[in-house]
């Protein structure tokens, strides 16, 4: 609140960007009034109000909405529950139009209380379900069969055969729901490990996740997560598939958009309306790219780049090289993306600084990205790419464009 404050007062363009970074962080109560302010100040208003690509009147749109949203008064019950000297409190929203949770990771200690208040400002419903590990396909396929019944359109999409998985869950809500805010109350398991939460709408659990960390000690929480992080299985080749096993079956269309989540594709492309449009839309790749030259895009990256994604190399007047895709330009400068894996990390040049500005001839795509996967996983993310996906999966949640400012690309 302090740096928010702080920013106001500085007035430039970084405390600018210091303010922007706080919006992918939780916030709210006193917080996200003095964001608000501090955005809306006259030092650093003067640095976004020229510059709608910014998007910074939808930020704090959405911050007012989100402090609007309250939780209940709690009963006698829940009050003593609440009262716990150990009680551990989460708040998880949802990020507008992205279908991502504000909270993807958060650790307790075994046996602790936990308060989660789940709110929802986005224009989508969603709902949090906490499972076992290890339980999140068979959760999730379990409520895409329930999208199959016209019936369960307005329901809550939790399985109920498959309730000894499911630890907590809070019902949808959202727009079209009574509430907007659903608060759980519980003990964190006696095991530890590694419990996933996730959006059980049909087709968002693949996206719509993130991890409760269980541990005796919470010393050893770090050690749980690197250990759970994917490893790389091999440096493939187009040379290593002679042969391509594709099945088209729900389950293996499920396991290959799966795999565009591990491999993170999800970070820069949508496809069938799940992921992040910020690079080429890849619903109907299907239509230009099949089997093995649509296996080659992802294996070899550079052997064929989209005109429109193409990054750019800049030499400046002081012999300092810059290399990355460009985010946006105006008078004053060009932004500068130069590794797409952390796409907040912007080189501002001034075009009085530039020297040379040449086209790569390398993908902003990085190689390697589905080294992370299993053969078998590989297959199933061409199925998935070529293919579409079954018609009660299908939504256009996440087609919204989210502003120039986020916009980054890859080869196709």
């Amino acid at each position: 609140m302090e740096a928010a404050i702080a920013a106001s007062w500085i007035g430039t363009e970084p405390a600018l960007d210091a303010m922007l970074d706080v919006f992918k962080h939780p916030r709210g109560g006193h917080l996200a009034y003095a964001i608000t302010c501090a955005l809306g100040s006259k030092s650093l208003r003067e640095h976004w109000q020229d510059r709608p690509e910014l998007g910074i009147a939808k930020l704090l749109k959405s911050a007012s909405r989100d402090n609007a949203l309250k939780e209940p008064p709690p009963g006698a019950g829940e009050a003593q529950f609440d009262s716990q000297k150990n009680l551990k409190v989460v708040r998880i929203g949802c990020v507008p139009e992205r279908m991502r949770y504000t909270v993807e990771q958060f650790a307790v200690r075994t046996g602790q209380p936990v308060k989660v208040v789940f709110v929802n400002p986005d224009a989508t419903d969603h709902n949090l379900l906490f499972v076992q590990p290890g339980a999140l396909e068979e959760v999730g396929m379990a409520a895409n069969a329930m999208a199959r019944d016209p019936k369960n359109a307005s329901g809550n999409f939790i399985p109920e055969d498959k309730r000894p998985l499911i630890l907590q869950a809070a019902p949808m809500i959202g727009p079209t729901r009574k509430s907007r805010v659903h608060v759980l109350r519980f003990k964190a398991p006696k095991k530890p490990g590694l419990y996933p939460y996730v959006c059980t709408f049909p087709g968002h659990w693949v996206i719509m996740k993130g991890v409760m960390v269980v541990a005796d000690d919470l010393a050893d929480v770090d050690a749980m997560l690197a250990a759970a992080k994917p490893k790389v299985v091999k440096e493939w080749k187009l040379g290593d598939f002679e042969t391509l096993n594709l099945r088209t079956d729900e389950q293996s269309l499920m396991r290959g958009m799966q795999a565009f989540a591990k491999a993170r594709c999800t970070q820069c492309h949508l496809h069938s309306g799940h992921g992040v449009n910020l690079g080429p839309d890849l619903t109907r790749i299907g239509t230009r790219l099949k089997d093995e030259k649509l296996l080659r895009t992802i294996l070899e990256p550079s052997h064929e780049i989209n005109e429109k994604y193409r990054t750019w190399q800049f030499i400046t007047t002081e012999g300092k090289v810059v290399t990355g895709f460009v985010a946006g330009e105006s008078r004053k400068g060009i932004d500068v993306i130069p590794n797409l894996l952390t796409p907040d990390v912007k080189i501002t040049l001034s075009r009085r600084e530039i020297e040379l500005r040449k086209p790569s001839t390398v993908s902003s795509m990085p190689e390697g990205l589905v080294d992370v996967l299993t053969r078998e996983e590989i297959e199933n993310l061409v199925s998935f790419l070529q293919n579409e996906l079954p018609e009660h999966l299908r939504h256009g949640h996440g087609k919204h464009d989210h502003g120039k400012h986020e916009r980054r690309g890859t080869s196709e």
